[in-house]
């Protein structure tokens, strides 16, 4: 359980610093100390809010073949723009590819 919350915490700071990078409009601070900040908070939100989050959305996303499991992700990076000030989406497109990304960066580390 330790170790698979220290996998979160590395893929989504790996994630959020390459949404800072690369994605127009966010602000995600670059900062070693600022992404741990980070990327801890928005894996307590993957295991702690996201399970819920799915719960409440499985119909949804059952209908869509799992599409709408970026819903979910998108509220989660949502979630961290509101629950750390450091971060910000300029709007909903530079949200959008952000959930792209973190999408992408959790699904290769799920799979190695």
């Amino acid at each position: 359980m330790i170790s698979k919350f220290i996998v979160g915490i590395v893929a989504n700071g790996a994630g959020l610093y390459l949404v800072g990078r690369y994605v127009p409009g966010a602000h995600v601070p670059l900062t070693i100390q600022g992404l741990l900040v980070a990327a801890f908070v928005l894996t307590l939100i993957n295991f702690l809010i996201r399970p819920i989050l799915k719960l409440v959305f499985s119909p949804l996303i059952i209908v869509t073949l799992g599409f709408a499991s970026l819903i979910v992700n998108g509220i989660t990076l949502y979630i961290l723009e509101l629950a750390v000030p450091a971060v910000s989406f300029g709007g909903l497109t530079s949200l959008a590819y952000a959930t792209l990304i973190m999408t992408a960066v959790n699904f290769v580390v799920h799979i190695l």
